[in-house]
This record gives structure tokens, C-alpha cells and sequence, in this order.
């Protein structure tokens, strides 16, 4: 295993708590809300199936263009505010993971300039050989391109690769892909259908690097 492909949010960002809690603060002036379940099923789709789901949920008259641009100005004041909450251990852990000898990417449903800025304004950028956005490929997560251009920007198979995410539909584009893929718990609990999908699950950064340092002592990780 030579490169590591990371998803963003909720995996090196704290920010899908924040885009929650915004969807609701702002749910509250437009008459909706959302429980954590819905918004986990939600997470790390494209906007154009996020789309879909919000008017199956709230109806084809839901004025879903004014509501998207209050959560986003409201999400914008708040990390602008608060700067984007990192998870605990982000530096440390990318820094061993580099040391070990990874190759490291981001695979992510978000625009590359909107990742490209959050990566550099969180001073981690440089720890990246290659940036994937949604817009990036022509069918985003749970399709497996995402993360076939990210193995391949390393010059790598995605075989050769771990990728680390937190939401279904990653986890479904990276094991489509090809990847030995590693669940960080966020949001999103594990469950059956994400444990056949993964070679592990970890409650945190810091358990990552363990996890993919005793993964990588194996020669079929599968097994595990």
C-alpha cells in the first residue's frame, strides 16, 4: 500500500456537525428540520441527489434556492467566525502518515476550489500531492471515479491505496473503486453494510494511523 485518499469533511473537517446544526437553524425560519439520520444519509452525495432528496422530502414547491443560500451565507459567518474546526489530531496524524511514506490525496464531493481553499486556509495543503472535487470528475460519490482519478493522480492503482471516509456514499465510491477502505466514525455510525464495505473502522485520527500501520504489516489486508 503506497498512497492514502482522503475524503474532507467530517474526515479531516469537523463540518458536517455545522452544516447540520446550520440546516436546522435555518430549517427553523423556513418551517423544516432534519434529524442526523437523514442528513447521514445525505452525506457526501453530489448536490444534484441532495437536491432531488430535499424535495422528495419537503415537496416540489419548497423554495429550496433561498433556503441553500441563507445555509450557506450562515455556515460561511459561522466558520469565518470560528475558523473550520479540525479534527482532533489532523497535523499529527498527517505528519505520521507522511513520515511513513504515503503518498496523500483528497478525494472529495465539495468543489476543488472550495477544498483547495479550506485545505490552505487550514495550513495543510501542502501535505496533498493531489486534489480531487466533485467537479473534478464527471460522475461524483457513490460512483468510483472520485477515487480512481485520485489513485491515478498519484500515479497509482487504487488498489494500492487506503481511502479514508465517513459517509456511505464514500465509502460505496472508494470500495467500488478499488480501495482498502478505512471508516472514520463521524456522523455516520457503522453498520452491516458499511463493516462489508471496510477493512476497519476508526474512532479517530489517531487511531487511523495505528489502524494502517498494523494493516500495512499484513499482505492481505482483506483478510483482516
Amino acid at each position: 500500500m503506497k498512497g492514502i485518499l482522503f475524503d474532507m469533511d467530517g474526515v479531516l473537517f469537523d463540518t458536517e456537525r455545522v452544516s447540520l446544526q446550520a440546516f436546522n437553524d435555518c430549517g427553523a425560519e423556513f418551517g423544516i428540520a432534519m434529524s442526523q439520520e437523514r442528513w447521514c444519509s445525505l452525506c457526501g452525495t453530489t448536490f444534484e441527489s441532495y437536491k432531488r432528496e430535499m424535495l422528495l422530502d419537503y415537496g416540489a414547491s419548497f423554495d429550496l434556492a433561498s433556503f441553500e443560500a441563507s445555509r450557506a451565507n450562515l455556515i460561511k459567518e459561522r466558520l469565518d467566525l470560528l475558523g473550520v474546526p479540525k479534527k482532533e489530531g489532523l497535523l499529527e496524524t498527517l505528519q505520521n502518515l507522511k513520515d511513513m511514506g504515503f503518498a496523500m490525496a483528497v478525494a472529495s464531493s465539495t468543489k476543488k476550489t472550495e477544498v483547495c481553499r479550506l485545505l490552505q486556509n487550514a495550513g495543510i495543503l501542502s501535505f496533498f500531492s493531489a486534489i480531487i472535487g466533485g467537479d473534478s470528475v464527471s460522475n461524483s460519490k457513490p460512483a468510483p471515479d472520485p477515487y480512481i482519478a485520485a489513485a491515478h493522480a498519484l500515479e497509482l492503482e487504487p488498489s494500492e491505496c487506503f481511502a479514508v471516509e465517513d459517509s456511505k456514499a464514500g465509502i460505496k465510491s472508494a470500495n467500488a473503486a478499488g480501495c482498502a477502505v478505512i471508516m472514520l466514525h463521524d456522523l455516520t455510525a457503522p453498520d452491516c453494510e458499511t463493516k462489508a464495505l471496510t477493512v476497519a473502522t476508526a474512532e479517530s485520527l489517531r487511531e487511523l494511523v495505528e489502524i494502517i500501520g498494523e494493516l500495512g504489516k499484513g499482505s492481505c489486508f482483506n483478510e483482516l
